[in-house]
């Protein structure tokens, strides 16, 4: 009998079973349905997820020009879930699953040259490593020096995972994103997808919230500031951030960062860098003052979560007015943004100078939106805060209907104190006070009708009837002459 062919012989093979109830992919969130589960895994809400996945896809290219790119993609996914960790204490952190491509710093050590040969054993006639005489810090998901490119992916980033693909869609590579080098791609989108773990790990380590939103302020605020300014990269970048959020780092660099001079957080009365949120873990345990300084270092108006958001807010503040400014000098709206470009006609019947209450209010809602749609909180600015706290806590001493005057005087100097305590400049606050209190009796003399001196109040007599205005007006009026007095628009 002839022998059976290879082809029979695979026929008689029995199929392949097939698996009957085949599991789902996992699902990848965006917008509400993810920042909601992260918020949940840092509430440790009891009816929450256990693990929630997402992906990144943020178009980039890398090559010489355009004309001769490869178009790239950031494909980063993980899933974020909490870890309980065991020591003498248990406490949770956040994690990420696969955490690679977060990895924020490390550390390569240089050595100097070789003392000589092995003499002895495997390794003899092989040089011996040479001492040690240097510790630099590498900048992975968070970069050293940010430049302009990182930080557009990176705020691409933000806004992917915080809105829904239907609303959302990243642009196409274009120049502000070619990378002409793919080394520096390497760690794209970690600095965003790491800034989740921190926000679980914040609030669920030591109960310090909003340590991720913190993250991503700074990153933006970075990136609005070279916008406005026209610059291309900001030094620092990772030196700031780690110092302000000592957590993000990790015990192997702690001699690099005393070496580099970095001003990271310490033991109480030590002088050891105090890296990592289990070492920040270990502080608050403590209790007493080494609680409180990790405390006071993060939270209050003095602390790192307030100060980011509140520089998030200055630069987009200012990114606005330089938008402003260059849509009246006739710059193409639809350059300056799609609100922009919508807005065209609201903004085309502004005046830079009489309209600064609605100038005021659009900035507001422009800031608003810009920060909501990078998930990052919008908190109140110090002056606003400190007012807040001045009029909610019943701290004036004479009565505003009696005395409006003396209540100015007495808010002003608590808002003045608050903020020189909390580290913030007051010069502005000083020259707005002294602007006003000037108006106030300058305007005074032209209610009575006087001449004012000055070019300003002279065209402006030649317009209002002083005696007439309202009070709406008088408001107008003064907020164009403060700013002119304080160089918010040009004299």
């Amino acid at each position: 009998m002839d022998r059976p062919t290879k082809r029979r012989r695979l026929q008689s093979e029995p199929e392949p079973v097939l698996n009957a109830n085949p599991q789902p992919p996992v699902p990848r969130y965006r917008g509400k349905d993810f920042t909601a589960n992260i918020t949940h895994l840092a509430q440790g809400t009891p009816t929450t997820v256990g693990s929630v996945t997402a992906q990144l896809k943020i178009p980039y290219a890398i090559g010489p020009d355009m004309a001769n790119a490869r178009g790239k993609e950031v494909d980063i996914f993980g899933t974020y879930s909490v870890l309980p960790r065991f020591g003498d204490e248990a406490w949770t952190q956040g994690m990420m699953v696969p955490m690679g491509t977060t990895s924020y710093f490390d550390v390569n050590e240089v050595r100097g040259p070789s003392p000589g040969k092995y003499k002895t054993g495997k390794k003899a006639g092989q040089d011996r490593p040479g001492p040690v005489i240097g510790r630099p810090i590498v900048g992975r998901a968070v970069p050293l020096d940010l430049d302009l490119k990182t930080a557009t992916v990176e705020s691409r980033a933000m806004k992917f995972l915080a809105i829904k693909a239907a609303k959302y869609t990243p642009k196409a590579p274009g120049d502000d994103v070619l990378f002409d080098d793919a080394s520096k791609t390497g760690y794209l989108g970690g600095l965003t997808m790491g800034s989740y773990v921190e926000e679980i790990t914040g609030k669920r380590s030591v109960g310090i919230g909003n340590t991720g939103s913190g993250m991503r302020a700074m990153t933006l605020a970075s990136k609005w500031r070279m916008k406005t300014a026209g610059t291309t990269s900001e030094a620092g970048f990772g030196r700031k951030l780690l110092e302000s959020f000592p957590q993000l780092g990790k015990g192997g660099l702690e001699q690099a960062v005393k070496d580099a001079g970095w001003n990271v957080l310490t033991h109480h009365g030590g002088t050891k860098p105090l890296m990592g949120a289990s070492a920040l873990d270990d502080e608050v345990r403590l209790g007493g003052a080494n609680a409180l300084s990790v405390y006071q270092h993060h939270q209050g108006m003095k602390g790192s979560v307030y100060k980011a958001h509140v520089e998030a807010r200055e630069a987009a503040k200012r990114r606005f007015d330089q938008k402003l400014t260059d849509f009246k000098a006739g710059a193409d709206p639809a350059t300056l943004g799609q609100q922009w470009h919508a807005s065209q006609g609201f903004l085309s019947g502004l005046d830079l100078g009489a309209d600064r209450q609605r100038i005021k209010e659009a900035r507001a809602d422009y800031v608003a939106r810009k920060l909501k749609k990078h998930n990052v909180e919008h908190v109140l600015g110090p002056r606003a805060l400190a007012k807040k706290h001045f009029k909610e806590q019943g701290l004036a001493t004479v009565d505003k209907a009696l005395d409006p005057q003396g209540y100015k005087r007495e808010k002003h100097a608590y808002v003045k104190a608050t903020l020189t305590a909390a580290g913030f400049n007051t010069a502005k606050l000083d020259a707005s006070r002294q602007a006003k209190d000037a108006f106030a009796a300058k305007f005074n003399n032209a209610q009575k009708g006087s001449v004012v001196p000055g070019k300003w109040w002279a065209s402006k007599a030649g317009m209002v009837d002083f005696t007439k205005l309202d009070d709406l007006g008088r408001k107008a009026l003064k907020q164009e002459y403060v700013a002119r007095k304080t160089g918010k628009i040009p004299k």
